[in-house]
C-alpha cells in the first residue's frame, strides 16, 4: 500500500510541476503582473443593470460593402483608412499572428501585405492613420491584454508606404507606456490629428475609460485617463438570460476620430461622442447584428462615412467563415442632445 501511495504522490507531483514552473516563470518575469491576472480572474462580473440609458438616436444607413477575400486576414481586428491611397483600408490580425499589415480595397481584395520589423507584437488589436509634419503614418496598438497582466504596452508607428504590393516596414518610433494603477486590456484606439494625441479605451471594465498620450512622449510614459464612458451600458438581466455572451456585447472593440466626432463600436451598437464635449454624453447609433465586430474607421477626410468589419467566425469543425466589410453612413446633422442645440458635421 505504501508503495502505491508513493507512486501516486510522484504522479501528482509530476502532474503539478509544469503548471507550477509556468506560474513561477511569469511570477518572476518583469513584463508580467501575475498578481493582477489572478485578481481579475477571481473577480466576479459586474451586476447587470435594469435598463439601458435613454440616448438620442442617430439613424445611420448600414450597407454591405464587400467580403474580405484574403483568408490569411483571419481576424481583421483593426481598420485604418489610408491617407496615401484612395479607397484602401489597412487591417491586421491579432494575437498569435505575425507583425503584418494588409492593404485592402473597398472591394475586399488585398492590394498589398507588409511585414513590420518590430519585437512588439504580443497582441496587436488596433490601428489608425494620421499625418504629422507632412508625413502619413500608421499607428498600431500592441495593447491587447485579456488577462490584464502586461506591465508595459506599446504603440508602433510606421510611415505609410507610398506604393502598395508588399514589402517590409521599419518603425519610425515606438510609444512605450504603462498605467498608473494596474494593467488594462485595450482593443480600440484612434489619433486626434489636431491635438497630435493618441487616444484609446479600456475593455473588460465598467465603465470603459479613455486614455491619452502625445504622439511623441517621453520613454516609459504613464497613460493619462481623461474620461469614463458611463453611458456605454452594462448588459441587462434580460440580455444575460437569453445570451450567455451578453456581458461582452457592450465593451468597446473599435473607435475612430474625424474632426470632433469620436465614434466607438461595441459588439452591440456604436456610440457617437463630441470629442470637445465628452461630458455631454453620446448619441446611440443602432447597428445590425454583424457577429464579432472588432474594427471601425472613418473614411479618409470624412466624418459621415465609416467602415466596420468583423472577425471570421470559426465553425465547430474548425472551418473559417466569411468576414464582411460594412459601410455606415451617418447624417451630417445630428439629433439634439438634452439641453443642447443640434450639431453639424465638422
Amino acid at each position: 500500500m505504501r508503495r502505491v501511495l508513493r507512486w501516486l504522490a510522484w504522479i501528482v507531483l509530476l502532474a503539478c510541476l509544469p503548471p507550477l514552473l509556468v506560474l513561477g516563470y511569469y511570477a518572476l518575469h518583469p513584463e508580467y503582473n501575475l498578481r493582477s491576472a489572478l485578481y481579475h480572474l477571481l473577480q466576479p462580473h459586474p451586476p447587470p443593470v435594469q435598463a439601458h440609458p435613454q440616448l438620442p438616436v442617430v439613424r445611420a444607413e448600414v450597407s454591405w460593402q464587400s467580403d474580405l477575400g484574403d483568408w490569411e486576414l483571419r481576424e481583421a481586428s483593426a481598420l485604418a483608412a489610408s491617407i496615401q491611397h484612395d479607397g484602401v483600408l489597412w487591417s491586421l490580425n491579432d494575437s498569435g499572428s505575425e507583425p503584418r499589415l494588409y492593404a485592402v480595397g473597398l472591394d475586399g481584395n488585398t492590394r498589398g501585405v507588409f511585414d513590420v520589423q518590430t519585437p512588439y507584437h504580443s497582441d496587436w488589436e488596433s490601428m489608425d492613420a494620421f499625418e504629422s509634419e507632412g508625413v502619413a503614418y500608421l499607428i498600431i496598438g500592441d495593447t491587447g491584454d485579456n488577462l490584464r497582466w502586461r506591465n508595459k504596452n506599446t504603440f508602433v508607428v510606421v510611415a505609410e508606404p507610398p506604393q502598395l504590393g508588399g514589402g517590409v516596414l521599419q518603425p519610425a518610433w515606438h510609444i512605450h507606456f504603462s498605467y498608473a494603477d494596474g494593467p488594462r486590456d485595450s482593443e480600440a484606439m484612434a489619433v486626434d490629428g489636431i491635438a497630435q494625441k493618441v487616444l484609446w479605451t479600456s475593455k473588460r471594465r465598467y465603465p470603459a475609460e479613455l486614455f491619452e498620450l502625445p504622439l511623441r512622449p517621453d520613454d516609459d510614459a504613464i497613460a493619462v485617463k481623461v474620461y469614463e464612458f458611463v453611458d456605454i451600458p452594462r448588459p441587462t438581466l434580460e440580455e444575460l438570460e437569453y445570451d450567455p455572451f451578453a456581458r461582452y456585447r457592450h465593451m468597446p472593440s473599435g473607435m475612430d476620430i474625424a474632426g470632433s466626432r469620436l465614434l466607438i463600436t461595441t459588439y452591440k451598437h456604436a456610440f457617437l461622442y463630441d470629442l470637445q464635449n465628452l461630458a455631454a454624453g453620446p448619441r446611440l447609433v443602432p447597428l445590425p447584428t454583424l457577429g464579432q465586430r472588432e474594427a471601425l474607421t472613418f473614411a479618409h477626410d470624412s466624418s459621415t462615412t465609416a467602415f466596420v468589419t468583423r472577425e471570421r467566425y470559426r465553425s465547430v469543425r474548425g472551418a473559417l467563415g466569411i468576414a464582411d466589410l460594412f459601410r455606415i453612413q451617418l447624417p451630417g446633422t445630428l439629433p439634439e442632445m438634452p439641453g443642447a442645440a443640434a450639431a453639424d458635421a465638422p
